[in-house]
């Protein structure tokens, strides 16, 4: 049984349309931000179910509690997709990883799995990622603009200056923050 989705009809339509230029090899990155319970997360399950046959997907969701576990959203994205993840864990594997460093190797995480259908990124929780995760992401999502990527990042607006400024940036320059409202009756 699917769940019911109510609601999000104008958000859904944006989101698609950024998956769309995604599709066409246009990069994108989408900064989902709302206060907690607004409905973040469904979104982004919705949009995940609704491009899953036409799309591959990595996810990882931040917690407050692994906040420190240098490179935790890194190690997320990559574990299901073991072999073109090699690039992220080597990079992870040298104990003191730099951001540049895990960014490039997150871009060939992402090139090597957008080269055979778009892919989305999604990020819950950003807020609660690790400063190296966060980095390497804010990295890559400057220069995803020319590759099959859909970045979404979503976060609670009051923790979201804790996001690398890139983030905003590459929202604004190759994407759209879309800032979510409770629903209307």
């Amino acid at each position: 049984m699917r769940a019911q989705f109510v609601g999000r009809v104008t958000e859904l339509a944006e989101l698609n349309d950024e998956f769309a230029m995604a599709a066409d090899g246009h990069g994108r990155v989408v900064l989902v931000t709302g206060p907690e319970g607004i409905g973040k997360t469904a979104l982004i399950l919705r949009c995940l179910t609704q491009w899953a046959e036409e799309a591959g997907a990595v996810a990882a969701s931040g917690d407050p509690e692994e906040s420190g576990v240098t490179g935790g959203i890194l190690g997320q994205l990559v574990q299901a997709t073991p072999a073109a993840g090699e690039t992220v864990k080597a990079a992870l594997a040298k104990g003191h990883a730099d951001p540049v460093a895990a960014g490039s190797a997150l871009i060939t995480f992402m090139r090597e799995l957008s080269a055979r259908c778009p892919l989305v990124v999604a990020v819950d929780d950003a807020h609660w990622g690790d400063d190296l995760s966060l980095k390497a992401l804010s990295f890559a999502a400057r220069r995803v603009y020319s590759e099959r990527v859909l970045c979404l990042i979503a976060a609670q607006p009051d923790y979201a200056a804790r996001l690398p400024s890139g983030i905003t940036r590459a929202a604004a320059s190759h994407g759209l923050r879309l800032e979510l409202a409770g629903l209307s009756v």
